[in-house]
């Protein structure tokens, strides 16, 4: 069973993401994002390119054939979880976790997706997601986001937190265009995700002191490659 971290347990409609130790900018339009400093240059990747992905990771198939782990602020993230494609093939989402957590309570997971789709573009994606948590603070006025943008690589980033009482997550959120055969299909989408179980001070407490930290470190990852099966 995939996690179900809270942004997502809505996303009946949409997505999830969040940011907890900023200030509230749920206003902020995305018609025209504002443009933070330069995201962080990307590294060179710690997976070779040149080896094609296994079908399967402990019995978990890589239908979007990227790589079968991240490695994270030196903790490798199996690939713990992925959804045959959705929507006619158009959809597809997998899970990357440490070894010693469970996809039903994680603390710490990425989530990569791939929305397979020439017609849509990232700024939609990302109105898409505005618009889901602007809906969300109607009912949970701790949901706080940022949006900004780096044009030199094309690629957007949401910065989000979102709380049901205990249990609360920070997502930082990057979007970035998918093509096949040099052409525009898609968009991909990355996640870093952070869930505390003990309220929002003590998230707080917990992530203040690494989370500019986690989120450059999360910014200079290498977008994942995808290969996902037809």
């Amino acid at each position: 069973m995939k996690a179900m971290n809270l942004l997502k347990a809505s996303l009946a409609l949409f997505s999830a993401f969040l940011i907890a130790c900023g200030g509230n900018d749920s206003h902020q339009k995305v018609d025209t994002p504002k443009v933070s400093e330069p995201l962080a240059e990307t590294k060179t990747t710690q997976e070779t390119q040149e080896t094609p992905p296994p079908a399967s990771v402990n019995g978990v198939v890589n239908y979007l054939g990227a790589q079968a782990s991240i490695t994270f602020d030196g903790v490798a993230y199996k690939l713990a979880w992925s959804n045959p494609p959705q929507m006619k093939g158009m959809y597809y989402i997998q899970e990357y976790m440490p070894a010693g957590q469970t996809i039903e309570q994680y603390e710490d997971i990425f989530i990569l997706d791939l929305y397979r789709n020439p017609e849509t573009t990232i700024v939609d994606e990302v109105k898409k997601k505005v618009t889901f948590l602007q809906n969300r603070k109607k009912t949970d006025p701790t949901t706080t986001y940022k949006v900004f943008q780096n044009e030199e690589v094309n690629e957007y980033m949401v910065d989000i937190i979102v709380s049901d009482g205990n249990v609360v997550e920070w997502n930082v959120i990057r979007y970035t265009a998918y093509e096949e055969d040099g052409q525009f299909a898609g968009v991909k989408s990355f996640t870093m995700s952070k869930r505390g179980y003990n309220g929002m001070s003590a998230f707080v407490d917990k992530m203040h002191p690494v989370k500019s930290k986690l989120k450059k470190e999360f910014l200079s990852l290498p977008f994942p490659e995808v290969k996902p099966q037809k």
